[in-house]
């Protein structure tokens, strides 16, 4: 499974480094909100840096994405990446706005929020996603 990062803080290295020790992923590319941290997380990582979580969401190569950046912007990019007919696991909360989690359901795809605190939940994640479940309960 081919994976993207948008955000670069604590959770998100919490995520690369956990997706480090797992066979079936691939962390490809990870986006955030400033060059600087972008950069340092992508040479730590070996990854590709991108401008925006709009490209990482656009990116053919990604089959999940997880959204471990600001609050406001968690139910925009979830259901963009789930329109992208990507697999999303994102940090609580879901979103600030609950007509963002509607489009999700129907789309076939996982969608999954997780506590930052708990990186072994990744795993479940991922496992779900590679027998084709839709919605991991958290």
């Amino acid at each position: 499974m081919k994976i993207g990062i948008v955000g670069t803080g604590y959770a998100a290295q919490k995520r690369a480094e956990a997706l480090q020790d797992e066979d079936r992923a691939e962390l490809i590319a990870v986006t955030g909100n400033k060059p600087e941290t972008i950069a340092s997380f992508s040479q730590k990582f070996a990854v590709v840096s991108l401008d925006s979580w709009q490209q990482l969401v656009d990116r053919s190569d990604l089959d999940l994405v997880f959204i471990c950046n600001i609050n406001s912007e968690h139910g925009a990019i979830a259901l963009a990446a789930v329109e992208a007919e990507k697999h999303v696991v994102v940090e609580y909360p879901l979103a600030l706005d609950p007509n963002f989690c509607v489009g999700s359901v129907r789309s076939g795809r996982l969608l999954a929020v997780a506590d930052p605190q708990r990186a072994d939940r990744e795993r479940s994640a991922l496992a779900a996603c590679a027998v084709g479940l839709h919605l991991v309960p958290f």
